[in-house]
């Protein structure tokens, strides 16, 4: 089966929606430096990502990620969150189920059952190699290494999932703008 095709979800079945963490350097992950949240919708592979201050649930945060469900077409709709055991990821999941309109059912992936996950692992690998990879030509156009408080690294850690969600192409030939919106995106880099 095609990846996109596995990504179906059964007619009546509530969207699945994973949450994870990466970090914007492979060395800051230990000390929980410059963690960055990803949210995947499983059907469509619409991502989004978020540069935080740390891993613990803020207003903005849950806000957000409330928000980016609804743009999503989620509107009032049940929806099933699928994280892994971190509690971090539990608390935002927790904070987003109350501060939703709809129902939000909390799943949890027990430790060794990644296959679960993988459609986030892969969008995580997929995403911190776009951030890395335009990452490096920007240091390399300017000529130094960015500090990890960079300002610049915020919009960047954005940008690389709008890039992907808009000009990504997958094997059923559609992007996951596409199938989300149901159209092209025409929208000029």
């Amino acid at each position: 089966q095609a990846p996109e095709e596995e990504n179906m979800i059964e007619p009546g079945e509530p969207p699945i929606i994973g949450i994870d963490f990466w970090f914007m350097r492979e060395e800051e992950e230990e000390g929980g430096v410059n963690p960055v949240i990803i949210m995947v919708d499983k059907q469509t592979k619409y991502h989004v990502s978020y540069p935080l201050e740390s891993m613990s649930a803020n207003d903005w945060i849950v806000r957000r990620l409330c928000d980016d469900i609804e743009t999503w077409g989620y509107v009032g709709e049940d929806v099933i969150i699928r994280c892994d055991g971190e509690p971090s990821s539990r608390l935002i999941r927790q904070s987003v189920g109350c501060f939703r309109k709809g129902k939000t059912i909390p799943e949890d992936i027990p430790p060794g059952e990644h296959e679960q996950m993988g459609f986030v692992e892969a969008m995580v690998r997929t995403t911190r190699n776009q951030f890395k990879t335009l990452r490096s030509c920007l240091e390399s156009r300017i000529g130094e290494r960015l500090p990890g408080d960079a300002p610049v690294l915020q919009w960047l850690i954005r940008w690389s999932s709008m890039t992907l969600n808009r000009y990504q192409v997958g094997t059923d030939r559609m992007t996951g703008y596409e199938r989300l919106r149901n159209r092209r995106c025409d929208i000029a880099i």
